[in-house]
């Protein structure tokens, strides 16, 4: 039996925590060039880096986020509000998607849904100036101000 629990924790030490740490970092470095690619608006390279990332983690809730940043930066909304509900059920509390997602619902001329993710975000972290002023403008265009 001890054998057994010596080569599990073997096995644990000595190969998968440093696969993960391994793949952690080639996943922030493809986050990284992604970012910069995007930045300087080469958003073919940008795609390869957040694809690579998306193939090492598809659960990763900020290759979701990130990729659909793109999405939306290159006018693909729909797809960009796929991977923000993916997002959002992996992270239901995280402010960032839940304002990304009211974005794209804006954008997508969804205001009443819009304004459910801007509240939640603003909730979320009520200090934030970009998720309440997301909220008012949202409001605005609802006639609600």
């Amino acid at each position: 039996m001890s054998i057994v629990i010596y080569n599990l924790t073997y096995l644990k030490v000595c190969i998968i925590i440093p696969l993960f740490v391994i793949i952690n970092h080639i996943l922030q470095n493809l986050l990284v060039n992604a970012g910069r690619a995007l930045n300087l608006r080469e958003y073919a390279k940008a795609r390869d880096y957040y694809d690579a990332a998306y193939q090492l983690d598809s659960n990763n809730v900020e290759v979701l986020r990130n990729l659909a940043i793109l999405h939306t930066t290159v006018g693909d909304h729909p797809n960009a509000l796929k991977l923000l509900l993916r997002a959002e059920q992996l992270a239901p509390e995280d402010p960032s998607v839940c304002n990304n997602l009211g974005t794209t619902y804006s954008v997508l001329n969804q205001p009443d849904k819009a304004v459910i993710y801007f509240e939640r975000a603003h909730q979320l972290k009520p200090k934030n100036a970009t998720y309440m002023t997301n909220l008012g403008l949202e409001y605005a265009k609802l006639g609600k101000m």
